[in-house]
């Protein structure tokens, strides 16, 4: 695709067709639930973070309703904003009262230990036939206990609650947002070689648990699928949605043609970037 003399750089960006990709909110379903155990480090000095609402005596189960920014909760990066807590240590969080639940958060020792009813993300992401998708290996640097993104699904005894590993959350400034590749959305077939493509979420973690360093990852992900741009001739105008401090994943160059004209042109697309 090319852009004749005269042409601004904008007026390029805008000429690759009508694109409308996956949101930047985090992809889930309320109609199902799954079931894991995380596992929580508690250190001295480091706060835990983590706040909860409901139990017996008030509205709901008991659930997570606040993650402290920079706590041991947030960034271990395996529990979200409404969780429901169903196990705490080994102890059934039904029946007990609110003050009872903190109580046994309180008490326990240097691991916690947290069986979770979590939402569901939704699948298959896109309608049938409006994406194909594409694969990347990337490296992401260890941080903590974690990379910076919320894993949800994978593979479970009831198949209706079967799924791919999907990122639903990517955590600000954490090693993956920094890093800029993933997409909420995206699944992760692979941990440093390791297939866990058929793998339940807590499996998954326990891969990721023991890896150490920089890890590569296998990630599929989604690429539109655009009736325009397929059977288009001559110039088009493309949209492409841009979250805030996310680049497009374009390389420009000046080049001439052999009527001396100069054109600008895509050199490169920088794969799993919004552009590609």
């Amino acid at each position: 695709m090319s852009c004749e003399n005269g042409s601004s750089l904008w007026d390029l960006k805008r000429a690759i067709g009508m694109c409308k990709w996956a949101p930047t909110s985090p992809v889930t379903s309320r109609a199902a639930k799954g079931r894991t155990t995380i596992e929580l480090a508690k250190k001295d000095g480091y706060p835990l973070g983590l706040t909860i609402s409901g139990g017996i005596d008030k509205v709901g189960k008991p659930r997570v309703a606040q993650l402290k920014p920079g706590s041991i909760a947030q960034k271990s990066d395996m529990l979200e904003i409404g969780d429901i807590l169903i196990g705490i240590n080994g102890i059934k969080t039904a029946g007990l009262k609110h003050e009872q639940v903190i109580d046994l958060i309180k008490q326990v020792g240097d691991q916690l230990i947290l069986d979770i009813d979590y939402e569901l993300p939704k699948w298959p992401i896109h309608a049938i036939n409006t994406v194909h998708t594409k694969t990347i290996q990337i490296q992401l640097e260890k941080e903590g206990q974690s990379y910076g993104f919320i894993l949800r699904g994978g593979d479970s005894d009831d198949k209706v609650k079967a799924r791919p590993l999907i990122i639903t959350r990517i955590r600000s400034q954490g090693t993956a947002d920094r890093e800029g590749t993933l997409k909420i959305g995206d699944r992760v077939l692979a941990i440093n070689g390791i297939n866990v493509s058929g793998a339940s979420l807590q499996d998954a973690h326990q891969v990721m648990k023991q890896c150490r360093g920089t890890t590569l990852f296998l990630i599929e992900y989604d690429v539109a699928i655009v009736d325009s741009i397929k059977h288009a001739s001559g110039p088009l105008l493309i949209e492409i949605e841009k979250s805030f401090g996310s680049t497009i994943g374009i390389s420009l160059a000046q080049k001439w043609t052999r009527n001396n004209h100069s054109i600008i042109v895509i050199d490169n697309v920088k794969p799993a970037s919004i552009a590609d």
